[in-house]
């Protein structure tokens, strides 16, 4: 498990440091784009429910993406169903979008 995603989870629960939402988010968007699925969603789920950072429906339909890729849709998959209702056409291919732009830079 990456050590930015242990950061992560210590910020999230306030294990051994301060319970801070945007301290998670950061340290779970550090481990996201290494490829660790766990971060993918845990970071999806804080776009979604804006946990320290601002919600973002796009963000959070391409982190859960990605998560799926790695069979990590366990924690999100119910959020990111009721989600993905509320966003327009346009919404959902920039989303499509932000995923493909980024696996083709991995």
């Amino acid at each position: 498990m990456p050590e930015s995603f242990t950061s992560a989870w210590s910020y999230a629960a306030g294990k051994g440091v301060p319970q801070d939402d945007a301290a998670a988010a950061d340290w779970f968007r550090k481990a996201a784009e290494r490829g660790f699925g766990g971060a993918r969603d845990n970071l999806a789920i804080a776009c979604a429910l804006s946990k320290g950072v601002p919600k973002d429906p796009i963000e959070a339909y391409k982190w859960f993406a990605l998560a799926a890729t790695h069979g990590d849709t366990n924690n999100g998959a119910d959020i990111h169903a009721t989600r993905i209702k509320k966003m327009t056409p346009a919404q959902i291919a920039e989303a499509e979008k932000r995923v493909h732009d980024f696996v083709s830079k991995s």
